[in-house]
């Protein structure tokens, strides 16, 4: 690759290995984003409003399995996630969300975030997570509110009650919980991918 997109930090060992390689990398901020949890639209009428991310962490390790536990119905909470190998966005949630831990055993893996989308669309107690701008102005979900701890107001990832635009002001300022950065990784190795990645930046930055 002459450059690449990454929706997380470049870890240590990635570091290392362009260094074995004879190049350094340089990851370079260029926007700001927010992961959303989202919910088969049935639940939002039967009672649940946010999730505080302890919560948001116990379903997803299968601590919490039902929707009562939440301030929902008596119904089991089907939680669905991409593998955890498969892409910045599931690495940063396993990270500051999940905080490492492994998911429950009644998590169902799916291939991305449109079969993600379709499958909480069709699950009464279906629950999953991706890159806000991927869900937002959905129909067939809908995004919850997020606290970051017990007491905290819950903040939405959309700007209104339609959500049909993303909460930019509650990103800039991280009272939304789950922000990120995302970045442009250069390679700098004084040679031509060096020169397209900081090319590639400085448009984005424009």
């Amino acid at each position: 690759l002459s450059f690449a997109q990454s929706s997380r930090s470049l870890k240590d060992e990635e570091y290392a290995s362009a260094k074995n390689r004879g190049f350094s990398l340089e990851e370079v901020p260029v926007a700001l984003d927010g992961i959303a949890l989202y919910i088969n639209p049935r639940l939002v009428d039967q009672g649940v409003k946010g999730l505080t991310l302890a919560q948001a962490r116990d379903i997803f390790t299968g601590k919490i399995r039902n929707w009562q536990a939440v301030g929902g119905p008596n119904l089991a909470i089907t939680p669905f996630s991409r593998n955890l190998q498969s892409g910045g966005t599931v690495d940063f949630f396993n990270e500051n969300v999940m905080e490492k831990q492994p998911l429950g055993a009644n998590v169902q893996e799916v291939r991305d975030t449109t079969e993600s989308i379709r499958k909480v669309a069709t699950t009464p107690g279906g629950i999953s997570y991706a890159t806000t701008s991927e869900v937002i102005n959905q129909q067939l979900i809908r995004l919850i509110a997020i606290a970051k701890e017990d007491g905290q107001k819950f903040v939405s990832p959309c700007a209104d009650s339609t959500c049909a635009s993303i909460n930019e002001k509650a990103f800039a300022d991280s009272s939304y919980p789950i922000t990120r950065r995302l970045f442009i990784i250069i390679k700098r190795d004084g040679k031509g991918d060096e020169q397209a990645g900081v090319a590639y930046t400085n448009m984005l930055l424009s």
